[in-house]
């Protein structure tokens, strides 16, 4: 016969949270590409003034700012791209 649980089936606590432990928070992006330079805006949550910063068109930046992003969001990042016509 196996063991009996001591708790009383009707009696046990609930395991479920009603929130989430950790919050995802969502960093969003906006690059603006021109011949020369990106201009890149970045919101982190529910911030409402974004960080702005401008950086090389080039190969390498790119990956800098990828890298930069990736370290510093606290969770998914969501990216909007506008290239201009000459680009």
């Amino acid at each position: 016969m196996p063991p009996r649980s001591r708790v009383n089936a009707s009696r046990r606590q609930g395991r479920r949270r009603k929130e989430p432990v950790v919050k995802n928070i969502t960093t969003y992006v906006g690059v603006d590409a021109h011949k020369k330079d990106l201009f890149v805006a970045r919101l982190i949550g529910d911030q409402t003034t974004p960080v702005t910063w401008q950086v090389a068109n080039e190969p390498n930046a790119v990956r800098r700012l990828v890298r930069k992003l990736e370290r510093e969001a606290p969770g998914p990042v969501q990216m909007c791209y506008e290239a201009g016509a000459g680009v």
